[in-house]
């Protein structure tokens, strides 16, 4: 009898010091687990903070993105990841996906901030989701109902979905509220001309003589109307009035010396035109990094027009320089 009780109590002794054994080494899995993250999530982040000071966007993405694995909701680190992934030359459509997540997620912790709600909602245009784009705007708007930008997001976004009704009542009200957003003219002029009303046409041009009335120094309401008149009016004449008046107005917007570049060209101006496409290299290309335009799109529209240049210029243009120029650039 005592044998057995010898024996009962030696067993529970061994279970207790396995017991003891296995959360002992439980424990110590754990924090030496923990102390590997730290570890590795420290070195990411420093390195990933290192190469964001030398503008190595692509090796500040990929550090940051093991840095965010083991800490997915550091706020400043997801933003500094996105804006790493956007500045990534040449930009892939992946790179866009992964600020698009980044930037969603933040948004998830600040609901309706309108720096991160203007971020994405380019970025859906941008990538070809407008609907996704809408939703962002419509939620950003009912915190903030006069907010310019999301009006602006929201009409582009209705437009690209061909609701021009819709699109028409949220960018009335915006110029109404802003008569300075110009652009907002343009696709107001659009969706007009989209209707079927017998006064299309005339609707369409009193939206863009309205911008120029509202913004008498901005030179892209001027290239709008400039684009339209020859365009749709076929009145080139008209356009080359507008394009007259543009040279005097300051243009720092890369994608309104593009468009101006453009009609120069159209005009017959190649000394314009090139003056244009040369000031692009003057404007920092960063300032697409948070926009719905594409890099590699743009890039590509600017040495197309280069092109064209240098084809009406005669056989003694430099068009190797170009196409050299171009391969290095053009994703």
């Amino acid at each position: 009898m005592s044998s057995h009780r010898r024996a009962a109590r030696i067993n529970v002794r061994a279970l207790v010091i396995l017991v003891v054994i296995v959360v002992v080494l439980g424990v110590g899995a754990a924090v030496g687990h923990y102390a590997r993250k730290r570890s590795v999530a420290a070195s990411t982040f420093a390195a990933g903070q290192e190469a964001l000071a030398r503008e190595d966007w692509s090796l500040a993405a990929s550090n940051l993105k093991i840095y965010l694995s083991k800490y997915p909701d550091d706020l400043e680190t997801l933003e500094a990841y996105g804006r790493a992934r956007l500045a990534i030359r040449p930009g892939r459509t992946s790179d866009v996906g992964a600020a698009i997540g980044a930037y969603r997620r933040i948004l998830r912790h600040k609901p309706a901030d309108p720096d991160v709600s203007q971020v994405l909602a380019g970025l859906y245009l941008r990538a070809g989701d407008p609907s996704e784009a809408a939703y962002v705007c419509r939620k950003w708007l009912e915190a903030a109902p006069d907010a310019e930008h999301a009006m602006l997001l929201l009409g582009r976004a209705l437009t690209a979905q061909q609701r021009y009704d819709e699109a028409a009542e949220v960018l009335t009200r915006l110029v109404d509220l802003h008569p300075h957003t110009v652009r907002a003219y343009a696709l107001l002029s659009t969706g007009a001309l989209r209707g079927d009303s017998e006064t299309a046409l005339d609707d369409a041009a009193v939206w863009l003589n309205r911008a120029i009335e509202a913004n008498p120094r901005s030179a892209q309401a001027r290239a709008q109307r400039a684009r339209f008149r020859r365009l749709t009016l076929a009145d080139s004449a008209s356009a080359r009035e507008d394009l007259e008046v543009s040279t005097d107005l300051r243009v720092d917007d890369p994608t309104v010396a593009l468009m101006l570049a453009q009609e120069w060209i159209e005009a017959k101006d190649l000394e314009r035109a090139e003056a244009y496409l040369l000031a692009l290299d003057a404007m920092d290309p960063v300032r697409f990094a948070d926009r719905d335009v594409d890099p590699g799109a743009f890039s590509v529209g600017r040495y197309v027009l280069s092109a064209r240049v240098l084809l009406l210029r005669g056989p003694d243009a430099d068009a190797a320089a170009l196409v050299q120029r171009a391969l290095e650039t053009i994703p």
